[in-house]
């Protein structure tokens, strides 16, 4: 991973590593969020590589999957003046931070990674980071309706469970 300090942030913006290493950080961010009792939110506007601004201006996660809450970037930092302050040992009681991908960044402590909550611990890490993952690929109506489309056109009808993965 890159360590100059040109990584992608969340809440700043999500880019500089490959899809799998970005859904890892952003488990451990949902994680996080749940196991502290706060809200992650997305930015509305970002530069995220995987979009097109053609066809998403706005090149957020959120063109193609949906909102992760109710919370707005916009909504959530109304009322913040300054700097949003990054999320560290020494912020941690801040009502707004942000945190980003790089590898030295707090949400990347033992403690953040290996997190999960004691109601479903016998299910184990791999399981609780797949919730987290599968709710946060929860593709957009669009998204799902153009899915949908290309499985008929290719032929991909009565599948059992009608999901399709891909592996890289």
């Amino acid at each position: 991973g890159r360590q100059d300090g040109k990584t992608g942030k969340i809440g700043k913006e999500i880019h500089g590593f490959g899809f799998g290493a970005q859904m890892h950080v952003l488990t451990i961010a949902l994680s996080y969020a749940f196991r502290t009792g706060r809200t992650l939110v997305m930015r509305q506007a970002d530069n995220w590589w995987y979009t097109d601004a053609r066809d998403c201006p706005s090149r957020s996660f959120e063109c193609y999957f949906r909102p992760v809450g109710a919370c707005s970037e916009s909504a959530v930092l109304e009322g913040v003046s300054g700097e949003v302050p990054m999320l560290s040992a020494a912020t941690e009681g801040e009502r707004v931070v942000y945190t980003d991908c790089r590898l030295d960044n707090f949400l990347n402590l033992r403690a953040n990674r290996v997190f999960v909550p004691s109601e479903v611990q016998h299910r184990g890490l791999l399981w609780w980071r797949a919730q987290l993952a599968s709710y946060l690929l929860t593709p957009t109506d669009a998204i799902s309706a153009l899915v949908s489309s290309e499985k008929l056109r290719l032929g991909w009808v009565g599948e059992a469970d009608g999901g399709v993965t891909g592996v890289h």
